[in-house]
């Protein structure tokens, strides 16, 4: 079946479903529409809590007074706030055992792009079911040059991007308390520390986009001699 006739498909069993079952249908719709978004307001709430402590670690990890990150850094939006610390680790590289860092910048990155999508661009039931992921996509808004891109997202994704920035949010603070301790006692604070920051700790939220794709880059023609 192709692309096409799976997204007719689709429709058709929509149609069908109201015909057989208005009220229920409704009912359903409105039931999962709760769900959601009582799950996006808790993690645009978390998300808040993250982006904040990212701004203390950039100012810690980047040596700044805190006068100073505020007029440098205040303004930031999370993105840019993730560009910069990775910029402060290609100079510096931090050393291996903070790996738990960068995995963890990592994540908030990935998760970053969802919720901006998000944000910017809301989402929907694709087919009126609610059974299926909703549909978050700059299509419409995306220059023409450009692939639209689309993140599928429902209730329980948001769930799992919680329990990741939670996560992310404990290791940025178990990096800021390490620090403010006397070089004597951070490793024993490491050591108690290590149920948060352990290396095969297993992320909840997977990808679920298509990422817009490059256009090529046109061939140079050689000139004739």
């Amino acid at each position: 079946m192709s692309e096409y006739e799976d997204r007719i498909a689709k429709v058709k069993g929509m149609l069908e479903r109201f015909d057989r079952d208005l009220p229920g249908e409704v009912a359903r719709m409105n039931k999962a529409e709760a769900e959601y978004h009582t799950a996006l307001g808790k993690f645009i709430e978390i998300f808040a809590l993250v982006e904040s402590q990212l701004f203390a670690f950039i100012e810690r990890a980047a040596r700044m007074p805190n006068t100073t990150a505020r007029i440098v850094a205040g303004g930031w939006r999370t993105g840019n706030m993730i560009v910069f610390v990775q910029s402060l680790w290609r100079a510096e590289a931090p050393p291996a055992e903070d790996a738990f860092l960068q995995d963890a910048v990592g994540q908030l990155h990935l998760i970053n792009n969802l919720r901006n999508s998000l944000v910017h661009y809301r989402s929907e039931f694709e087919y009126g079911d609610p059974d299926e992921p909703r549909l978050s996509t700059n299509a419409g808004r995306q220059q023409p040059s450009k692939t639209a891109t689309e993140f599928r997202v429902s209730a329980a994704m948001l769930d799992d991007c919680v329990f990741d920035l939670l996560t992310i949010f404990t290791r940025l603070f178990t990096y800021q308390t390490r620090e403010s301790l006397p070089p004597e006692d951070r490793a024993e604070y490491m050591d108690r520390a290590s149920a948060v920051i352990r290396p095969d700790h297993a992320w909840r939220y997977k990808l679920h986009s298509s990422p817009p794709a490059k256009p090529p880059k046109p061939k140079r023609q050689r000139r004739k001699k």
